[in-house]
């Protein structure tokens, strides 16, 4: 029969498994893991597992000595897994929810984004990572894409040895271009891959990446065509026999111009 710590080293590998299984899973995780940042990631496993709802983990002594409040007769203990001492032992946390104030008892400050807070936040996002997007949703999530790729990037081959064999390595198929793509559709792929790797990785993944951009090579071309036209119909060039040079100078800057629109609203939007 399992002892205690086993049975908890069992819990947090049936937890672990269930992200892998099925994102929902994950995606709650990621919630409680967000109010317990302080925590590794395997005590936030293993107060997920438990107490998904916990707000607020420290140990009896911090709560007693340090906040000035008492744990409730009957609060059942978070256990987390101590291995630091070469194998795996118990100890136990406590959630806010299981004390009570004694006088002049303190409350732990649980930091929460507010309409106040959000300009800063997103000057620092911006500043630090250099991402710029419309929402500030948005840019969370870029931010996230741009440090989960850069983390792959530089762990790839570590991972891919964990990975393989196993069934977390899918066997996926990407739907790969038929021909090489032209400028815009290279420039369009780049700035994906920089600017919003969210959306790029999603695209990528479900095989609407490469059709996409094919698509967008199309209208880039006809759009710079269409531009040309209507910039040469405002500013006819001067005649090209007479006067080469200047024929050439003046289609270089229409072209310039037509090209800048067809980047700004069509390539890094």
């Amino acid at each position: 029969m399992p002892n205690k710590t086993e049975e908890y080293l069992a819990l947090a590998c049936k937890t672990a498994d269930s992200f892998s299984r099925q994102w929902e899973h994950w995606a709650e995780f990621l919630i409680t893991a967000a109010r317990l940042y302080k925590y590794s990631y395997p005590d936030q496993l293993m107060i997920y597992a438990q107490r998904p709802d916990a707000t607020a983990c420290a140990e009896y002594d911090v709560w007693n000595n340090k906040m000035n409040r008492y744990v409730r007769c009957g609060s059942k203990g978070i256990a987390l897994l101590d291995e630091s001492g070469g194998y795996p032992r118990l100890h136990y946390v406590f959630d806010v929810s299981d004390t009570a104030p004694r006088r002049n008892a303190l409350y732990p400050d649980l930091w929460q984004i507010n309409e106040s807070l959000k300009e800063p936040v997103r000057s620092m996002l911006a500043e630090n990572y250099d991402v710029h997007s419309e929402s500030f949703g948005q840019q969370l999530a870029d931010v996230a894409g741009k440090l989960v790729q850069s983390y792959r990037d530089n762990n790839s081959s570590d991972i891919l040895g964990i990975v393989d064999g196993s069934y977390f390595l899918p066997n996926l198929t990407l739907n790969q271009p038929r021909k090489q793509l032209n400028r815009y559709g290279r420039l369009r792929r780049t700035y994906l891959m920089n600017h919003r790797p969210v959306l790029y990785n999603t695209m990528l993944l479900n095989g609407s990446l490469y059709p996409a951009l094919s698509e967008l090579e199309q209208t880039a071309v006809a759009m710079k065509e269409q531009m040309m036209t209507e910039l040469l119909a405002k500013n006819p060039a001067p005649d090209k026999e007479q006067n080469q040079m200047a024929w050439v100078q003046h289609m270089n800057s229409l072209k310039a111009q037509a090209e800048e629109l067809v980047l700004n609203e069509l390539i890094y939007s």
